[in-house]
């Protein structure tokens, strides 16, 4: 039983990790939707988009296209892609063991 615990409260902590402190829904959605297809993390407000120091991206409020850099241009033609595309609308579906976003276009 205490392995289990354990593994409930590792997962827990890197569900916690997925979720900005401070910052807009909207900063959420969009790292929600940039963490599907690459790591990410926050630093603050910033979103780490990548492998720090392996063609990482940076988006830093605003959220928009013109805030993203990085060295990598084809990581950062993907980031800011991903941020010019319409924002997806959330429908929160409560779970008993979860929290799950479906996400509708």
């Amino acid at each position: 039983m205490v392995a289990l615990e354990q593994h409930a409260m590792a997962q827990a902590a890197d569900l916690r990790r997925l979720i900005g402190k401070g910052v807009s829904e909207e900063a959420q959605d969009l790292f929600d939707a940039l963490n599907k297809t690459l790591p990410c993390d926050w630093n603050g407000q910033t979103i780490i988009v990548g492998v720090v120091g392996q063609n990482e991206v940076i988006v830093t409020p605003p959220y928009t296209p013109e805030s993203a850099s990085g060295n990598d241009a084809k990581s950062l033609a993907h980031v800011r892609k991903v941020v010019r595309a319409p924002p997806a609308t959330a429908i929160s579906i409560p779970l008993p063991t979860a929290h799950c976003r479906m996400l509708v276009r």
